[in-house]
């Protein structure tokens, strides 16, 4: 089991850890407080999650970005550091094997955030022959704190601005006195950051944040909050939303992460 080191904070806010793993770790599926109370904080004011289960490979090396290409339908070649695209990873029948984010961090260096399918062992594959290394960080742990209220609350103890930075763009900042890479975005339709850091700060990061956002309102959310949250904006989420194993992207109206580019995938 990969060790998460919020289990006690989960705990102390009555997680239920026995809904089973996801990617070899235990997540919180449910808090003592309502689901849908989360739900509405994050759509009225903001909310604190705990995604770390989420799978995070690194790559870097001259032929990174050959091997991301290779292995998912998005143009990575087009796109710049600091940006990012979610694209579907298949297999020889088209159909979706894994979900992915795909972040450009430097000219040689990629960060894909992935979920539970079929990603190792198709990066390996794609990787065979050519020059690029690869690293599964399961240090890393990576909160998101979403909703309307959520620059407000974190922009003071930001040392970058924000604001400018578009929805997909990531960039390395001190949140809280702590070195993170923050990215715009999130699983729940509304305006948010995903704060990856290392699992040594994470706590001191999680502490911080609710005791910052007692003044908007800040809610700790749970898994269940965030899956019904992803299906009211209609984000899929794989396998759950394509369980037969069988599913092209038009199918689940997934077609537009396919791109025109000549590049084998």
């Amino acid at each position: 089991m990969r060790k998460n080191q919020l289990d006690a904070r989960h705990k102390a806010l009555g997680a239920a850890l026995q809904g089973g793993p996801y990617n070899n770790m235990e997540v919180p599926w449910a808090y003592s407080t309502d689901a849908f109370d989360e739900v509405a904080a994050t759509r009225t004011r903001v909310a604190l999650f705990d995604v770390t289960a989420i799978l995070t490979a690194h790559l870097s090396g001259p032929d990174a970005v050959r091997v991301v290409d290779h292995l998912v339908s998005g143009d990575c070649a087009a796109m710049k550091p600091g940006s990012a695209i979610v694209t579907s990873e298949l297999n020889d029948a088209g159909h979706i094997v894994d979900d992915m984010v795909v972040q450009r961090v430097s000219e040689t260096e990629f960060r894909l955030c992935h979920g539970s399918g079929a990603t190792p062992d198709n990066l390996r594959e794609s990787a065979k022959g050519l020059d690029v290394n690869i690293h599964w960080d399961d240090n890393l742990h990576l909160l998101a704190v979403q909703g309307p209220r959520t620059l407000a609350l974190l922009q003071p103890h930001c040392s970058i601005e924000l604001a400018p930075i578009k929805w997909f763009g990531h960039a390395e900042a001190e949140l809280f006195g702590r070195k993170v890479r923050v990215f715009r975005g999130g699983f729940t339709g509304e305006d948010g950051f995903e704060i990856a850091c290392d699992g040594a700060d994470v706590v001191h990061l999680w502490d911080a944040i609710t005791e910052a956002g007692q003044a908007f309102g800040l809610m700790a959310g749970s898994w269940g909050a965030l899956n019904a949250l992803r299906i009211e904006s209609g984000l899929l989420f794989f396998p759950l939303d394509m369980p037969e194993s069988d599913t092209t992207p038009w199918e689940v109206g997934f077609g537009w992460s396919i791109s025109n580019k000549a590049a084998d995938f």
